[in-house]
Protein backbone atom coordinates (compact mmCIF):
# COMPACT_ATOMS: atom_id res chain seq x y z
CA UNK A 1 0.00 0.00 0.00
CA UNK A 2 2.75 2.43 1.01
CA UNK A 3 4.96 1.43 -1.91
CA UNK A 4 2.05 1.93 -4.29
CA UNK A 5 1.58 5.48 -2.95
CA UNK A 6 5.30 6.05 -3.37
CA UNK A 7 5.16 4.95 -7.02
CA UNK A 8 2.07 7.10 -7.63
CA UNK A 9 4.03 10.08 -6.28
CA UNK A 10 6.79 9.55 -8.82
CA UNK A 11 9.10 7.22 -6.91
CA UNK A 12 11.18 4.70 -8.84
CA UNK A 13 11.71 0.99 -8.13
CA UNK A 14 15.44 1.61 -7.65
CA UNK A 15 14.75 4.20 -4.94
CA UNK A 16 12.36 1.83 -3.16
CA UNK A 17 14.96 -0.95 -3.16
CA UNK A 18 17.66 1.41 -1.86
CA UNK A 19 15.49 2.84 0.93
CA UNK A 20 14.33 -0.59 2.04
CA UNK A 21 17.85 -2.05 1.92
CA UNK A 22 19.33 0.87 3.88
CA UNK A 23 16.71 0.64 6.64
CA UNK A 24 16.69 -3.17 6.91
CA UNK A 25 17.97 -4.29 10.29
CA UNK A 26 17.27 -8.02 10.13
CA UNK A 27 16.30 -8.23 13.78
CA UNK A 28 14.45 -11.50 13.24
CA UNK A 29 17.46 -13.05 11.56
CA UNK A 30 19.78 -11.81 14.33
CA UNK A 31 17.47 -13.20 17.00
CA UNK A 32 17.34 -16.57 15.26
CA UNK A 33 21.14 -16.62 14.99
CA UNK A 34 21.44 -15.85 18.71
CA UNK A 35 19.08 -18.74 19.50
CA UNK A 36 21.21 -21.07 17.37
CA UNK A 37 24.37 -19.97 19.20
CA UNK A 38 22.73 -20.52 22.59
CA UNK A 39 21.64 -23.99 21.49
CA UNK A 40 25.17 -24.71 20.25
CA UNK A 41 26.53 -23.64 23.66
CA UNK A 42 24.27 -26.20 25.31
CA UNK A 43 21.44 -24.02 26.62
CA UNK A 44 18.10 -25.85 26.84
CA UNK A 45 15.19 -24.89 24.60
CA UNK A 46 12.83 -23.92 27.46
CA UNK A 47 15.47 -21.58 28.90
CA UNK A 48 16.07 -19.98 25.51
CA UNK A 49 12.34 -19.57 24.88
CA UNK A 50 11.94 -17.92 28.30
CA UNK A 51 14.83 -15.54 27.61
CA UNK A 52 13.37 -14.52 24.25
CA UNK A 53 9.85 -14.11 25.67
CA UNK A 54 11.13 -12.01 28.57
CA UNK A 55 13.11 -9.77 26.24
CA UNK A 56 10.22 -9.29 23.81
CA UNK A 57 7.88 -8.61 26.75
CA UNK A 58 10.29 -5.98 28.12
CA UNK A 59 10.52 -4.32 24.71
CA UNK A 60 6.75 -4.26 24.31
CA UNK A 61 6.25 -2.75 27.77
CA UNK A 62 8.90 -0.12 27.07
CA UNK A 63 7.73 0.89 23.61
CA UNK A 64 3.97 0.27 23.78
CA UNK A 65 1.99 3.06 22.14
CA UNK A 66 -1.74 2.89 22.96
CA UNK A 67 -2.65 5.16 20.04
CA UNK A 68 -0.90 2.86 17.57
CA UNK A 69 -2.46 -0.16 19.25
CA UNK A 70 -5.92 1.32 18.83
CA UNK A 71 -5.35 1.69 15.07
CA UNK A 72 -5.24 -2.10 14.78
CA UNK A 73 -9.03 -2.20 14.71
CA UNK A 74 -9.40 0.62 12.21
CA UNK A 75 -6.72 -0.73 9.86
CA UNK A 76 -7.39 -4.46 10.21
CA UNK A 77 -11.17 -4.06 10.28
CA UNK A 78 -11.43 -7.31 12.20
CA UNK A 79 -9.81 -9.09 15.11
CA UNK A 80 -6.16 -9.76 14.22
CA UNK A 81 -5.45 -13.50 14.25
CA UNK A 82 -2.32 -13.11 16.36
CA UNK A 83 -4.30 -11.54 19.23
CA UNK A 84 -6.40 -14.64 19.79
CA UNK A 85 -3.29 -16.78 19.72
CA UNK A 86 -1.41 -14.54 22.16
CA UNK A 87 -4.09 -14.74 24.85
CA UNK A 88 -3.71 -18.50 24.97
CA UNK A 89 -0.28 -18.07 26.62
CA UNK A 90 0.09 -16.96 30.27
CA UNK A 91 3.17 -14.83 29.51
CA UNK A 92 1.30 -12.69 27.00
CA UNK A 93 -1.87 -12.51 29.09
CA UNK A 94 0.22 -11.14 31.95
CA UNK A 95 1.70 -8.59 29.55
CA UNK A 96 -1.80 -7.49 28.53
CA UNK A 97 -2.80 -7.16 32.21
CA UNK A 98 0.22 -5.00 32.93
CA UNK A 99 -0.31 -2.83 29.86
CA UNK A 100 -4.04 -2.46 30.58
CA UNK A 101 -3.27 -1.18 34.07
CA UNK A 102 -0.79 1.33 32.64
CA UNK A 103 -3.03 2.40 29.73
CA UNK A 104 -6.65 2.11 30.96
CA UNK A 105 -8.04 4.15 28.06
CA UNK A 106 -6.57 1.95 25.33
CA UNK A 107 -9.43 0.43 23.34
CA UNK A 108 -7.33 -2.45 22.07
CA UNK A 109 -6.23 -3.45 25.58
CA UNK A 110 -9.75 -3.17 27.00
CA UNK A 111 -11.02 -5.35 24.18
CA UNK A 112 -8.21 -7.83 24.84
CA UNK A 113 -9.18 -8.01 28.53
CA UNK A 114 -12.73 -8.84 27.42
CA UNK A 115 -11.39 -11.55 25.08
CA UNK A 116 -9.37 -13.01 27.93
CA UNK A 117 -12.48 -13.03 30.12
CA UNK A 118 -14.51 -14.64 27.33
CA UNK A 119 -11.82 -17.32 27.04
CA UNK A 120 -12.43 -18.27 30.68
CA UNK A 121 -9.46 -16.74 32.48
CA UNK A 122 -11.59 -14.85 35.01
CA UNK A 123 -9.44 -15.91 37.98
CA UNK A 124 -6.45 -14.19 36.41
CA UNK A 125 -8.19 -10.95 35.51
CA UNK A 126 -9.95 -10.40 38.81
CA UNK A 127 -6.93 -8.35 39.94
CA UNK A 128 -6.78 -6.22 36.78
CA UNK A 129 -8.25 -2.82 37.59
CA UNK A 130 -9.57 -2.14 34.08
CA UNK A 131 -11.49 -5.43 34.11
CA UNK A 132 -13.85 -4.11 36.76
CA UNK A 133 -14.74 -1.17 34.49
CA UNK A 134 -16.31 -3.44 31.90
CA UNK A 135 -19.71 -4.55 33.15
CA UNK A 136 -19.78 -7.88 31.31
CA UNK A 137 -16.27 -8.78 32.51
CA UNK A 138 -17.06 -7.65 36.07
CA UNK A 139 -20.31 -9.66 36.03
CA UNK A 140 -18.51 -12.80 34.86
CA UNK A 141 -15.86 -12.44 37.58
CA UNK A 142 -18.52 -11.86 40.24
CA UNK A 143 -20.55 -14.85 39.05
CA UNK A 144 -17.47 -17.11 39.09
CA UNK A 145 -16.47 -15.96 42.58
CA UNK A 146 -20.00 -16.50 43.90
CA UNK A 147 -20.11 -19.97 42.31
CA UNK A 148 -16.80 -20.88 43.95
CA UNK A 149 -18.07 -19.66 47.31
CA UNK A 150 -21.31 -21.63 46.96
CA UNK A 151 -19.39 -24.78 45.98
CA UNK A 152 -17.09 -24.46 48.99
CA UNK A 153 -20.06 -23.82 51.33
CA UNK A 154 -21.86 -26.91 49.96
CA UNK A 155 -18.76 -29.05 50.54
CA UNK A 156 -18.57 -28.10 54.23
Amino acid sequence: KTVKKYFNSGGTPEEVVNVLAESFQGIGNLARQLVLWLEFCGESTPVIERMVEDHVKDLLEEHFDPKKADTIFSEEGDLPGWLGEMISYPTWRNLFYSLADKHPDCIMLNFTIKLISDAGFTDEISSVSTASQQIDVFSRILKDKCSQHTYIRDQV
